[in-house]
């Protein structure tokens, strides 16, 4: 029933500024995505984007990133399968989410590894002010933050 009262209010909706999917992982019935996918037109104007810990993550992040184009704050946990992994193909959506904004101000993320920021960090578009990282395990990668010293000419 809250699936079908969200489908109604998105397709009712002219433009939808702030979208939150972020779940509980304990919630057993996230916001099914395929909700998302009819209702385009009102999320043109996105300025605000939350999600983590939801089983649809890569689909979100692909679709999203060929209609919105507009987000300004950017807050995503990344999801981790039973082995405590994140499949690589889950950064390649965020980049390309990433590639797609053009006024992106602030991006937050909890969870990344280990390759996080050799797919992502070259994607950051230039509006980009402020980045956090929360609880993200970047130790062993080697040169994770090069990139923004070369690319905001930055030095230690």
């Amino acid at each position: 029933m809250a699936e079908e009262l969200c489908k109604m209010f998105l397709l009712q909706c002219p433009t939808l500024y702030r979208l939150d999917l972020a779940t509980d992982l304990n919630f057993l019935n996230p916001f099914k995505f395929s909700s998302l996918t009819s209702t385009k037109s009102c999320l043109i104007k996105l300025r605000e984007f939350k999600c983590s810990d939801h089983p649809d993550q890569l689909k979100i992040f692909t679709t999203l990133s060929n209609i919105c184009h507009n987000i300004e704050v950017m807050q995503l946990g990344i999801l981790r399968d039973n082995d405590n992994f994140i499949d690589s193909s889950l950064y390649e959506g965020i980049r390309q989410l990433l590639r797609s904004q053009r006024y992106l101000k602030k991006f937050i993320c909890s969870f990344a590894q280990k390759g996080f920021m050799s797919i992502i960090g070259p994607n950051f578009p230039i509006s980009l002010q402020d980045i956090t990282l929360h609880a993200c395990d970047l130790l062993d990668e080697e040169d994770s933050f090069n990139y923004f010293m070369e690319y905001y000419n930055l030095t230690t």
